[in-house]
């Protein structure tokens, strides 16, 4: 196991006798962030003093030349999955993506209008995810730097976000008292915000994406369902909410009523019981069972 103090230094340490292993890694301020390579063989150190640093685990010596340099703190410092790349995140409001053997930025760096307070990769390693204290996350292309998605918002910092475990959406938790769930590829909201009651400070997916987890500094810890509908949706479904809704779009791009008796219709149609699709189930559900059976928690 590592660990990082604020006496300036990270120390490796037997997990079973709890006895150091090897020098002290010495920085010249507090260390924020420690993390093993995939491989266990290096660790990974971030700092106030405006570096990074990687060292091997066996002899605690400096792997690069020269460390990786920010103009202001890094607040955290990750490998990519294979090991091969590093990204760091510092107050200097930039996140760098950098070669791991070298420790040689690979693309200009990733920049928010204030500081970066958690940048990491993607599960297949394509995308970085940041989050900054300017109340955004972003989704980047790693090997180009370019924006993925729209900026993912929240009113105040943010300080936390993670990608699923599949690399599909995202969580995101803030100070403004509301974690939520985001559609990686576009940037738009996949739930309302997840309210607590003061600064949410950790979140996590569950191992199968199923769930995720958020707590607050002054709250109880939540789980939430992550609901994902399938795509593509089946074009009867568009027919019916826009039966719901008493209105749709003509091929002009007007807006023109609902013949009467659509949605009757549709209905009737609905209530076969045969179908077992995840759109047939809802929408059963929303004709006829909705004000008996309300929804549970963590039901299908």
């Amino acid at each position: 196991m590592a660990t990082g103090s604020a006496d300036g230094t990270a120390r490796l340490w037997n997990a079973e006798t709890g006895q150091p292993v090897g020098p002290e890694l010495q920085h010249g301020d507090q260390v924020k962030d420690v993390r093993f390579r995939p491989d266990s063989g290096a660790v990974l150190t971030a700092s106030s003093d405006g570096t990074a640093r990687l060292w091997s685990t066996g002899t605690g010596q400096a792997l690069w030349t020269e460390p990786l340099k920010h103009k202001g703190i890094v607040r955290s410092a990750e490998f990519s999955p294979d090991g091969r790349r590093v990204v760091t995140a510092s107050a200097d409001r930039s996140a760098i993506v950098c070669d791991a053997r070298s420790g040689q930025p690979l693309i200009r760096p990733l920049a928010h209008e204030r500081g970066v307070l958690g940048a990491h990769f993607s599960p297949d390693g394509k995308w970085v995810v940041t989050c900054s204290e300017d109340g955004t996350a972003r989704i980047w292309d790693a090997a180009t730097g370019e924006p993925v998605s729209q900026p993912m918002r929240h009113k105040d910092k943010l300080g936390h976000a993670e990608f699923s475990p599949d690399g599909r959406l995202i969580l995101t938790g803030s100070q403004d008292g509301t974690a939520r769930l985001w559609d990686a590829r576009t940037g738009y909201p996949m739930s309302e915000p997840l309210k607590h009651g003061g600064q949410v400070t950790g979140i996590q997916f569950s191992p199968d994406g199923k769930r995720c987890l958020s707590i607050a500094n002054s709250d109880r810890l939540r789980i939430w369902d992550v609901t994902e509908a399938p795509v593509a949706v089946p074009a009867w479904f568009c027919d019916f909410v826009e039966g719901v809704a008493g209105r749709r779009f003509n091929a002009r791009r007007e807006r023109e009523p609902i013949p009467l008796g659509t949605l009757e219709s549709l209905k009737r149609k609905c209530a076969d019981e045969t179908q077992t699709d995840y759109y047939s189930r809802w929408t059963r559900w929303f004709l006829f069972d909705r004000l008996q059976e309300p929804v549970t928690r963590f039901s299908p």
